[in-house]
């Protein structure tokens, strides 16, 4: 980032004077998927991007929860990552849009952020994606598992976490991530 970026949990208190001075209060919306799909002023309504339907897209983001955890970020613009490392097979790592850490408006334990992640070759080519995901373990089922990735030190690792939404049976409930390294070795450039 270029700077520290003044991350807010939960609903802050908007002040409509600071979008005049162009100090936004930014929200991030997220589709099931966790994948970021659009920053939006809870003040004046600016968005950072062309969002036509988005909203009606992800109305329904964060499940049954009526006030999901909100990520928010203070600035003149959303904030944007310039955090890049090398890689031991000679590709750049470079860290893109940040994830929901959230199922149905539970936070998934353990996992305070995440991102996107591209590898990237002398070229600037993308040779592989590290994006959140979400995958349903039957057609019919409400469980999930949920895949996210965050650099940790040196290495770049996948969390991966087992949840399930409300049934007959259940209530909602986000487990602990399983953790694998799939980059290691990596070196942070400035």
């Amino acid at each position: 980032m270029d700077k520290k970026p003044a991350w807010v949990t939960g609903m802050p208190k908007h002040d409509p004077t600071r979008c005049e001075r162009d100090d936004h209060l930014w929200m991030a919306s997220f589709f099931r998927s966790g994948r970021l799909a659009y920053w939006q002023c809870a003040g004046c309504g600016l968005t950072d991007r062309e969002t036509d339907d988005l909203p009606e897209r992800v109305a329904q983001t964060n499940g049954w929860i009526e006030s999901p955890p909100i990520l928010a970020f203070r600035g003149a613009h959303p904030p944007t990552s310039t955090s890049r490392w090398a890689t031991d097979r000679g590709t750049i790592l470079v860290e893109g849009d940040p994830s929901s850490i959230h199922f149905v408006g539970l936070p998934i334990p353990g996992l305070p952020e995440a991102h996107s992640y591209e590898e990237r070759d002398a070229n600037g080519e993308v040779q592989e994606a590290y994006l959140p995901s979400r995958e349903r373990h039957s057609p019919y089922g409400d469980h999930y598992t949920l895949i996210r990735f965050q650099v940790v030190n040196d290495e770049l690792v996948e969390f991966r976490s087992y949840c399930f939404e409300e049934s007959t049976f259940d209530v909602p409930n986000a487990h602990a991530p399983r953790t694998r390294v799939v980059l290691s070795g990596l070196k942070r450039l400035p």
